[in-house]
């Protein structure tokens, strides 16, 4: 088990009827087997819009297997919104979800797949949104 991961990747967001193409960035340090505290960073955009975020909490890793691993989280932090006409939002972001990781070596994993619901409340509006990803992970030392 990694003291600690970075991981960053793709992210494709859904929201408002339109697609969002994008990035995704976090740092996981691994507190024991299951839990690790995580801080997550995403932009995504669409034609002159864009939405990013700032969570962190808890990820939690079910490590039964040598090589693949079930991952969850419940992430929250403040969500940045910018319209098409430029004008510029924030307010609060819960990013809750999970994902599938694969060991390619000591210091390497893919996370598979990434699936989220992405919660915004920006200018009064709460939104729910699909968000789902795929990135690289380097890890960090052994616990």
């Amino acid at each position: 088990m990694p003291q600690a991961e970075i991981l960053g990747g793709y992210s494709y967001l859904r929201s408002s009827n339109t697609n969002f193409n994008g990035w995704k960035a976090s740092v996981v340090g691994n507190v024991n087997s299951w839990l690790g505290i995580a801080a997550d960073f995403d932009g995504d955009y669409a034609g002159g819009a864009s939405e990013h975020s700032v969570t962190f909490g808890p990820e939690f890793s079910l490590r039964k297997s040598k090589k693949w691993t079930p991952i969850g989280y419940a992430l929250f932090g403040v969500a940045f919104e910018k319209s098409v006409e430029g004008e510029t939002e924030n307010g609060f972001s819960a990013e809750l979800g999970g994902g599938l990781d694969y060991e390619i070596g000591h210091r390497w994993t893919l996370r598979a797949f990434d699936v989220t619901a992405s919660i915004t409340h920006v200018g009064g509006e709460t939104k729910v949104c699909p968000k789902v990803g795929v990135g690289l992970i380097f890890n960090i030392g052994h616990k």
